[in-house]
Order: structure tokens, then sequence, then C-alpha cells
């Protein structure tokens, strides 16, 4: 694969993901890592015993960019990299490229190829659209949590979920990250392996096929990523050539640390992210998680409009809707913030979807009250109309508002159960 090393650090990549990481060929591996800060990048493996100071990589551009070709390597092999100090020291790595990873609490790296799992969903990607112009009743669901049985799999899980999608008239599943995390209570929204689908329910083919079951049956699959924030364990991203090469020196509110886009090589790394899911395993959309803290510093329109933040999503918009014509790009934005979803080429951000998170927190509300004061708070329903059109919303009722205590949507209601499951059913045709 061809790839401009020059512009790397210059323009943002939508498909670096071709070039960095561990590629494998018949004759072995070509490891790629991006670390301009560090003295010396080594690589280490189940191959070599693990030792650190035995297969150097080679500098083979001014931006940063080693490279090492090991040959009779083979898939599922592991591996980390070893980033070394001036002082001679070195932490070790999980590859930020990687493809696939081991389960936590072990975090190296697996040779993975990407390009064997052949898809059957040939009528589904040619014939679907944004969905402009027809119903949408999305599905989201955590897959760690919504069946437990042993020796659960990715490739399982599906045809178990398409019998209840069916049942409830579902359009789409979205599901809650499975990029690679290390704790399994964040859900997955605290991300290491930005390219990797997590380990916990399967390979990588067994997750295209997940995909590909729900194609063949005519659902569209919608991914949560993560693109503020990724967690500091040391074998992350975090200080990874020894300086803030990937993250602001600000924690975030999840004690987590913000990506800096004020890096185009930070930019090209999530484009990549991305791409890679919609690419090789033929995601249909992307719900965007915490879009606000892009918007404003940590979110708050006090602290003042994130620049970079904002340039970096009209920017990755605009690639992600001229490769991807077809693929639905979903904000979760809490802020007031005008023309999320106008195009970026008219001062929008460029989003084709906003969560109505006002809508879902005035319904909530009136569903706790008693019936005899909802007659004096029905504004509570009727005020989304008066901003619904200023932007292309879709009406969430997600898990944050289920979990830590905050009950199910029918415990939320004022008065008897019964009662309660007959209005949770007529809310649903509103």
């Amino acid at each position: 694969m061809k790839f401009d090393v020059e512009s790397f650090c210059q323009h943002p990549h939508n498909r670096a993901y071709t070039y960095f990481g561990a590629h494998l060929c018949d004759e072995g591996v070509t490891f790629r890592v991006y670390a301009p800060n560090a003295a010396r990048v080594s690589v280490a493996g189940s191959f070599n015993g693990w030792n650190y100071y035995e297969k150097w990589m080679n500098r083979i551009s001014d931006s940063g960019i080693y490279e090492l070709f090991i040959p009779q390597l083979r898939e599922w092999d592991m591996y980390k990299f070893g980033v070394f100090k001036e002082d001679g020291s070195y932490v070790e790595k999980a590859d930020p490229y990687s493809f696939y990873n081991e389960l936590s609490p072990g975090f190296a790296s697996k040779v993975v190829d990407i390009y064997r799992y052949q898809f059957n969903d040939q009528h589904w990607m040619q014939h679907r659209d944004l969905n402009f112009n027809r119903p949408m009743n999305i599905y989201e669901v955590h897959l760690g949590s919504w069946i437990h049985e042993e020796n659960m799999t990715y490739e399982s899980l599906a045809y178990k979920l398409v019998e209840y999608l069916e049942f409830m008239n579902y359009t789409h599943v979205e599901l809650m990250p499975v990029t690679e995390h290390p704790f399994l209570g964040s859900w997955g929204y605290q991300v290491t392996g930005f390219f990797a689908v997590t380990s916990r329910y399967g390979s990588l083919d067994q997750f295209k096929k997940f995909v590909d079951v729900m194609h063949q049956h005519g659902y569209g699959v919608i991914l949560d990523v993560v693109p503020v924030h990724f967690v500091k364990d040391t074998h992350g991203l975090c200080c990874f050539d020894g300086t803030d090469q990937y993250e602001m020196h600000e924690e975030s509110e999840w004690g987590t640390h913000y990506f800096d886009y004020s890096k185009v090589e930070n930019q090209t790394f999530f484009i990549s992210s991305v791409s890679y899911w919609i690419e090789m395993c033929h995601i249909d959309g992307l719900r965007m998680d915490a879009i606000s803290n892009l918007i404003y510093y940590q979110g708050n329109r006090d602290r003042g409009e994130n620049g970079p933040g904002i340039h970096f999503l009209k920017t990755m918009n605009h690639i992600l809707k001229k490769e991807y014509p077809t693929v639905m790009l979903i904000a979760e934005d809490s802020s007031d913030y005008g023309n999320v979803t106008k195009s970026e080429t008219e001062g929008g951000l460029g989003f084709h979807y906003k969560w109505d998170l006002g809508w879902m927190n005035d319904t909530l509300e009136y569903y706790v009250l008693d019936p005899i004061y909802k007659k004096d708070n029905h504004k509570l329903i009727n005020y989304s109309m008066y901003y619904f059109y200023s932007e292309r919303f879709l009406m969430p009722l997600s898990h944050d508002e289920v979990v830590h205590g905050k009950k199910t949507i029918v415990d939320k209601m004022w008065g008897i159960t019964i009662k309660n499951l007959l209005l949770q059913r007529i809310s649903t045709f509103i």
C-alpha cells in the first residue's frame, strides 16, 4: 500500500490503518508505528521471548515513523512496542493501530488478517441510504449485558438479536462501543484499541459475521464511537512516545485524556479509525459520543468554543461524507450549539442527525409527575416542538437514563406498574 509519508503530519488521511499497525503477508509481518519523540522503538513478542533489545525498528521519516519487517511471523502472534527514552528506559506499549488485542488485564496486540472475511451482504450495501425519508427505530444494546450465557460470541449473539429485532419491529441496532477497552464497567466508552474489536466476544471475523447476519436479515448496524477521550492506562496512547503525543494536558471529567486535535496526525488517527470500521466491517452509521466536549472546552459553554475540536469535526465529517455517502453520522450533543446537522460547507458541523436530549429529559421528567400535576406541565411534552425543526433530530431514550440507580422507564413513572406499562406503550407511538 503506497502511503504519502511526507504529508502525514500536514493533511488528514482516512486510511492510515492500511499503512500503520501490523500487516501480514505470506513471508511475515511488517510493523509500523508513529512515535516522533522516541529515542528508539523496538518490537517484542511471543516470537522472541519478549526481548525488547533485539528487534529494533528503523526510523524511516523525519516525522517519526518507524518500520520493521520480521519474517516467518504468523497470524495470532502477540507483540508489543518498546518505546525508549534518551536515558535508555522504555515503556511497553500496545500498538495504537492494532486490529486485535489479548483480553484484559493483558494488553499485547495480536497479528490478525483484516482482509480474509468475505461478506455476503451485497444487496444491503447497494441499497442502504441515510434514511431521511423512511422511519428508523433503533435498538441500543450493550452486547455484554444483553444476554448472559457461557461461550457467547458475536456470531451467536447475532442470531438471537435478529429474532428480538424482528419481534420488536426495529430497523437498526446500535452497538455501545465494541472497540477494545480494559474496564468492562465503562461499557466500552474508555477505549485503548480504536481499531481493535474487543476480544471479549470473539474474533474480528466473528464480528464481521455479526454485521453480515444483521444485513442479510435487513437490519442496519450503528456503532458508538468515542472521539473525545481515551484511558490513561500506561500501555495505551497516554504519553506514547514519552510526551503528550495524543493528549491534551487537561484531564477530562471521566478521569481520562482528551485527544489533542490541534495535531493533524491525531485527526488522521481517529478519522482512519472510523473509516476502518466502515470499510472493513461494513458499519452503516456512527453515533459519536460526547460531542459537546469538542464544541466547548470540557463541554462548558462558559469556557468558550473549542476551536481545534470544531475544526476537527467539520474536517472529519467532510471526509466521511465524501468517502462514504450512505453512512449516517450521528452526534450525541447535549449543548444548544447551532447547525450541528447543517452541512459543513455551509457553516455547520456536518452531522446527518443529532440526539434530541432535551426531548428525552423533558419527557422523563413528565413521566415522574403525579397525574394531578401533569395538567400544569404539558410544556414538558410540547416544548421540543419550538426547536424541533432547527436540526435533524433523533429522539433517544438511552442507556444513560436507566443506570446507576436511575431506574427503568417503567419504574420512573408515577403510580401502579400495570398502568405505567400502558403509558409506556402509548408513549412509543408519540
